[in-house]
């Protein structure tokens, strides 16, 4: 399975229809769309080290969720692109897509909590489940700090106790009403921002803030099975490593 085929496969499986307009993901860097892919490096972003391990270890492609190009680029000046296209390593990248498909992002992020009888929050994001056990808020805060390894969370408490949780994975300001609506005591999200902090205690929300790139890690273990089943599926053995690129610590 060559680079092309590879990106051929994962777009079947995760169409860019369902990208938003505003987005820029897909093939970021194809120096050599025939190359043979036998290792690919799963990351969340592509830094200058998830760029350096990928050479090193002899990656034919990245896969990310953050797209590597997201503005307009002037020029190719940037020693990240160069040593990547000196390698012949190509970059490919799932951003909002992979937020919208049943099995991605906000699917991987309720399965690492432990939800069960999940369904959408919305048509397209965010998921919504059950606890295994209700805790109050500042339990159920240490309980996913635990599970994503955060280093730290933001809680806006509410007097509800946790027995229904909502998740979106990264930015979750603008889900407040739809956690709301769909009978959840707790929005668990990356980040919200201080107005949506406020419009949550208003109305009786419970919300945890654990970092975007915690709420959107989980989803990296969904990219490695995709890209080696694709590689199974056509007679070849892809080994995928998955690269944590986290970059801030908090302390």
């Amino acid at each position: 399975m060559n680079v092309r085929e590879l990106y051929t496969e994962l777009n079947r499986q995760i169409p860019p229809s369902l990208s938003c307009e505003w987005d820029n993901d897909g093939l970021m860097l194809l120096p050599n769309g025939e190359r043979e892919v036998h290792r690919a490096l799963i990351t969340l972003d592509v830094t200058p080290a998830a760029a350096r391990r990928a050479v090193e270890t002899g990656c034919e492609v990245i896969v990310s969720h953050h797209p590597l190009i997201f503005k307009p680029v002037r020029n190719v000046i940037d020693p990240l692109y160069i040593s990547l296209i000196k390698a012949d390593t190509a970059v490919m990248s799932f951003h909002t897509r992979l937020d919208a498909v049943d099995f991605g992002v906000n699917a991987a992020l309720a399965a690492r909590l432990g939800l069960i009888e999940t369904q959408p929050l919305t048509d397209e994001m965010g998921a919504v489940g059950t606890p295994h056990t209700e805790l109050s808020a500042t339990d159920y805060a240490l309980y996913v700090k635990h599970s994503l390894g955060a280093d730290t969370v933001t809680l806006i408490p509410s007097d509800r106790p946790v027995r229904r949780v909502a998740v979106l994975g990264g930015a979750g300001k603008d889900f407040i009403s739809a956690a709301l609506a769909a009978g959840a005591d707790v929005l668990v999200t990356g980040e919200a921002g201080h107005h949506a902090r406020i419009d949550a205690d208003v109305l009786g929300l419970t919300v945890i803030e654990a970092g975007h790139y915690e709420t959107e890690f989980p989803v990296c273990r969904v990219l490695r099975d995709l890209v080696v089943g694709a590689g199974e599926r056509s007679g070849a053995d892809i080994q995928a490593e998955i690269f944590d690129s986290r970059m801030a610590r908090s302390f």
